[in-house]
This record gives structure tokens, sequence and C-alpha cells, in this order.
């Protein structure tokens, strides 16, 4: 059982997509992390952290109500879940296929620049967001169904588990002014995010509350010394994992450099192949 006092929630899920009700349903918790390798799972970084026991719905003892933002929230701490057209989705699974063809992919990348811009010119009818700055990176990612943990080190193949994206290299203080991320589910199954829903400043100021800093020394683990994100799973293994369901052709915006997260690939069957857009994502009538 998650002990309240030890967390609060400084990450929110947008409610305005739809209404509580219809959020809350696609919302389930874990209440707790642990090592990987001690979850007896290959293929992981040695001090990899993953979500420990089953997901359980959210909305009990009024949950749901403390992780819905009901206005006045900003980019860098907000998820925004996004309904795409079923144009800008065919149009983006058309070029799955080329762009693993060595001989096709340099069109298929200019066609896929060309969708996606489209795409994020659209969000401010879609849901309400816009694309504050260029795009940083404009990607499509394939990979196995069936993977509670979709994040791989290219260099190594293992997954990491939960992390913190570091793309614009600030530090824990900083990030909440850094780049978010458009993520649309082009398979043919659900996939989900999962995430701790608190922000870089508060994972800092709660591992400094234990002692926890570089200059009383980091934490280490099988030798490895751990990053912001593993240090607060390690020192905080009771804090709570949230995930959000992602019916196909749906996506997310989120503050990905400023809270701890992965992707769920939930059917065996069925290829993850998602798109990702990074920049600056804000709701309309924020400044960029």
């Amino acid at each position: 059982m998650l002990v309240r006092s030890r967390i609060q929630f400084s990450i929110f899920v947008d409610r305005f997509i739809a209404d509580s009700e219809e959020i809350a349903a696609r919302l389930s918790i874990c209440d707790g992390t642990s090592w990987a390798s001690d979850a007896g799972l290959a293929a992981y970084e040695p001090d990899a952290r993953v979500t420990r026991g089953d997901w359980t719905t959210i909305n009990r003892e009024n949950l749901a109500a403390e992780l819905l933002a009901n206005g006045g929230r900003s980019a860098h701490n907000l998820v925004r879940l996004v309904r795409l057209g079923s144009e800008h989705l065919r149009n983006l699974r058309e070029l799955v296929a080329p762009l693993s063809n060595e001989a096709q992919r340099a069109d298929a990348r200019r066609e896929l620049c060309r969708h996606a811009l489209s795409i994020t010119a659209a969000l401010p009818e879609l849901c309400g967001w816009r694309l504050a700055s260029d795009p940083t990176h404009i990607g499509v990612s394939q990979g196995p169904g069936g993977s509670a943990n979709t994040t791989v080190n290219g260099e190594t193949g293992l997954h990491v588990g939960l992390h913190l994206d570091s793309f614009d290299r600030l530090p824990p203080e900083e990030r909440r002014l850094g780049s978010n991320r458009l993520c649309v589910n082009l398979g043919e199954a659900d996939r989900a995010l999962q995430f701790v829903p608190v922000d870089a400043s508060d994972i800092l100021s709660m591992l400094r509350a234990r002692d926890v800093a570089p200059a009383s020394g980091w934490p280490h683990h099988q030798g490895r010394k751990l990053d912001l994100a593993r240090a607060f799973l390690a020192t905080y293994p009771d804090a709570p994992v949230v995930r959000l369901r992602l019916h196909p052709g749906e996506a997310y915006i989120a503050p990905t450099e400023n809270m701890i997260h992965d992707g769920i690939s939930e059917d065996a069957n069925c290829p993850d192949v998602t798109m990702t857009v990074r920049g600056r994502f804000v709701p309309c009538g924020h400044g960029p």
C-alpha cells in the first residue's frame, strides 16, 4: 500500500481529453519498484529499476482525483493524451515499411517529417497544445511486443528500465525548462506510458532529505554509481509508478526530461511501433 505521506505528486495527467471517468479507466498504479535482477529479468542493465507487483486500478482512495489535472498546469509537469485522426495515422503507418528499406529510406524520412509537422500543426485543434519550437528529432522506432520496458540501450542491447531522458543535458533543478515529446502509438495493439509522478526538482529535494547527494556520496549498486532516476527509486522503493494506456492511433505529450518513465508494449503478438517528435510542446495560451 502506498504511503501517501512520503510521496507528493507533482506530475499530472491532463483530464481535458475526456471526462474524469474515462481518463481514470486508462490509469493504473504499481506501488513501488525493485532491481530488475531481483525480479529475475534477463537482458537488463545491472542497476535497472522496474515495477514490482501487479498493476491495480488507480481510481481507489481518490488517487485519480489527486493525479488528474484540472487546469493551471504547464508543460513541465503535465502528461497529455492525444487522439490522432485516421488520415494522420494511415499516412504514418504507410511509411513504416519504407523506413526499414535502405533504398526507400531517404524519401520516406522526408515524408515522415512532412507528416509529423502536419500533425504538430493540427495539435491546437486536436488537443489544445502546440509545438512552440522547431522539432529537435522526428523518428520511428520498431520493437517486439510483449515488453514491460521498451527502452533499450543502443550500444549494449540491454533494457534500461525506468529512466529520465537526458537529451538536453540539464541539471535536475533546470529539467523543467527542457524539451518534451510527442509519442504516437502506430502499432495495432494498446501500449502504455509508465511514469513516476514526481518531477526532477522534487526528486532532488527528496534525495537531499535522505542525505543522498553528490556531496555526501552518490549511491552505487553492483559497482555502478546510480544516476538521478535510479538513486531516487532505490532510496524510495515504494514510490508509485502510474501506467497510462494508449490505444492504437493515440499519442501522449510528456515531459520525459523531467519525469522518470518508460514505455510498455502490452501485446506479444503485435510489434511495438511508435513515432516520436521531440521539441517544446506547450498548452495553447502559454508562452514558449
